[in-house]
């Protein structure tokens, strides 16, 4: 089983010396796990990442979660689970403790 990534708590992998950073914006506006909002493929964003301080950005730009379960549809998008990837190549850390996918 695989938590289900949802608003907080989140925290990427991070990867190759970048570090890890959270999701920002882009959640479901009408499914809630323990009332807080999932995390959607294409539409949920992670912050912006660092390398060595905050004057070495990733590329700039937030980066869009871009895989998820082909289960779970929420508002024509696919959740999103622990271990999904994004757009620079990290992927999800942190998910509900309590709601997982099969």
């Amino acid at each position: 089983m695989t938590a289900i990534a949802i608003k907080s708590p989140s925290m990427s992998t991070g990867h190759g010396g970048w570090y890890p950073v959270t999701a920002s914006n882009g959640f479901s506006t009408t499914a809630f796990i323990n009332g807080v909002e999932v995390q959607l493929v294409d539409i949920t964003q992670y912050n912006v990442h660092t390398f060595d301080d905050i004057s070495h950005p990733h590329d700039g730009a937030e980066h869009i979660v871009t895989t998820g379960s082909s289960s779970l549809i929420i508002e024509n998008k696919k959740a999103t689970m622990v271990g999904e990837m994004m757009d620079c190549g990290d992927m999800i850390a942190v998910g509900s403790h309590n709601a997982f996918i099969h």
